[in-house]
């Protein structure tokens, strides 16, 4: 993958999160990928597709991902990289892995306000 290649995957997963478009997000990840967070491991976009739904509509609903900062961040190869805050999140860092244009890999953590 070239830099410009995860860039552009990036940015699409950031435009749907914000927009909260479930389907967007999901055609972004490869059939197999993994999403990992504290709460657990999910393989599959059978797994994955119930995950968009309970973030978008329980801890970051729509006037949370819109006012979030979503610039800072970075790729080399086909790794990219957010950090961001908003809404529950103090804030919050994710890494995805892209193959082939799709996600593979996708990290999720972040420090929740008291």
């Amino acid at each position: 993958m070239t830099i410009e290649e995860t860039r552009s995957v990036l940015d699409r997963h950031l435009t749907a999160w914000r927009a909260g478009d479930i389907d967007g997000s999901m055609e972004l990840w490869a059939e197999d990928g993994v999403l990992i967070n504290a709460a657990g491991i999910l393989v599959g976009k059978d797994a994955i597709r119930p995950f968009y739904h309970e973030v978008f509509t329980k801890y970051f609903p729509d006037d949370v991902r819109q006012a979030a900062d979503l610039s800072n961040t970075k790729v080399e190869g086909d790794v990219a990289f957010c950090e961001w805050e908003g809404g529950i999140a103090e804030y919050a860092a994710d890494t995805i892995i892209v193959r082939d244009g799709k996600k593979v890999a996708h990290t999720f953590s972040a420090k929740y306000r008291p």
